[in-house]
């Protein structure tokens, strides 16, 4: 359920609450609109915890006070609720479930952040797209756009090849992986290895304070909502898409060659269709 910017940062949180909290968290998935008109004693009552701990958990998504929280609401006039019924076919279901998704990681892009990201990949010598699983498929993407512009990128599927790459990166290296739960325990161990080297990191991942995050530079927030048994869904991967898209772009603007050798590159197989 898309629900705008204020539930997509309370999942990007996801594993550092408080049992109080997780109350609080699930009030708000069901009656965010509500909180608006609620004053801090009135949620209090509702939710059933401490006015203190409403400030608290306010500050911890980055408001100075319960006051600024209710007007983030107010203000998020993208603010809506997905209305899936019963009769919705499938198609109709994964349409919206997209459009949700691209919704949500609109709402927590960090402009700054993506600038920041382009310059790390424009200043290093070397990029490598690091994913497994699913977001292995990503990674190959993301190395399928940026690779028409440029000879610097790479890309490792294989827990074993990113290891071993790891082990000889340096400063001027710069490692993009790509992990929706940031926690795959392979991916990280590499993604260590690689920080240990020197190089640079940039995640992109679904929680803000994933293992992965500990040894990245700059955390790109993707609002997938991937559940236990649905890997490898679209759905789980367009956000990631999404990210990468931006990050071409905004790269492919820094420099005038990068369009020349995009524009090379597909006149070189321009002669391969019929």
């Amino acid at each position: 359920m898309y629900q705008g910017r204020i539930i997509s940062n309370i999942d990007s949180l996801v594993g550092t609450y408080t049992k109080s909290e997780n109350v609080i968290i699930n009030y708000l998935k069901t009656h965010l609109d509500d909180v608006i008109y609620l004053s801090v004693t009135e949620f209090s009552d509702k939710v059933g915890v401490g006015e203190t701990t409403i400030v608290r958990f306010c500050k911890k998504l980055g408001f100075k006070g319960y006051h600024d929280f209710k007007l983030e609401i107010a203000q998020d006039h993208t603010l809506k609720k997905e209305n899936n019924t019963d009769s919705d076919c499938i198609s109709e279901q994964i349409f919206k479930s997209m459009v949700s998704v691209l919704e949500d990681s609109k709402n927590i892009i960090d402009q700054n952040l993506i600038k920041e990201s382009v310059k790390m990949i424009e200043n290093a010598k070397n990029v490598y797209f690091y994913g497994v699983g699913a977001s292995g498929i990503t990674a190959q993407e993301a190395y399928s756009k940026f690779f028409r512009i440029s000879q610097k990128f790479h890309y490792f599927t294989d827990s074993h090849f990113q290891t071993m790459a790891a082990q000889i990166m340096t400063k001027d290296d710069l490692v993009i992986v790509i992990t929706i739960s940031g926690s795959t325990k392979d991916i990280v161990d590499a993604v260590k290895d690689a920080k240990e080297s020197g190089a640079k990191v940039i995640a992109i991942t679904n929680f803000r304070k994933s293992p992965i995050t500990k040894y990245s530079d700059v955390v790109l927030l993707t609002a997938s909502k991937i559940g236990e048994f649905n890997g490898g869904s679209l759905v789980d991967k367009i956000s990631q898409l999404y990210i990468i898209d931006i990050l071409f772009m905004e790269y492919l603007n820094t420099n005038s060659k990068y369009m020349e050798n995009r524009e090379l590159t597909a006149l070189s197989v321009s002669s391969k269709k019929y």
